[in-house]
């Protein structure tokens, strides 16, 4: 054994102090999505989730700001109905119907069951032209 004494240095490595440099912090380290550059969209992206009941790192993952407001996922809609005992299934998915007048449309229809309970709804690509919504810079980019 040696009577040597042996220095120990300290780890230098940054500990947030509070939630906004816990942001930051997140947001430099690059392990949230592109689209989270500031802070104040950190923060209100996990907030969101928060009032959903999610955890922030689910939150940043599944909450999207589309035009300014925030939108949950279908991946993190279709987790919640899961977990509040909701299951659904897609009947139509995106499939051509004729509306009678010699015009065809698309329809999407999905059914949710939870107990005894059911209900459907239907979406028709027509409704989504007339809000505008195919115009927009996804939509022309990747239509399906």
């Amino acid at each position: 054994m040696s009577d040597k004494i042996v220095k120990h240095e300290q780890d230098t490595a940054v500990m947030p102090r509070n939630e906004m440099e816990q942001l930051q912090l997140l947001i430099d380290s690059k392990v949230l999505p592109a689209n989270v550059k500031t802070i104040e969209q950190a923060f209100a992206i996990a907030q969101f989730g928060k009032d959903l009941g999610m955890k922030p790192m689910q939150a940043f993952h599944q909450v999207y700001s589309i035009q300014g407001r925030l939108a949950l996922s279908s991946k993190g809609l279709g987790a919640m109905l899961w977990a509040n005992g909701i299951q659904y299934k897609t009947l139509q998915d995106f499939e051509k119907v004729d509306k009678g007048d010699g015009k065809s449309d698309f329809i999407t229809t999905i059914e949710f069951y939870r107990g005894k309970v059911t209900d459907r709804a239907s979406f028709y690509w027509s409704d989504a032209v007339r809000a505008g919504w195919t115009t927009k810079d996804n939509w022309v980019k990747m239509p399906e």
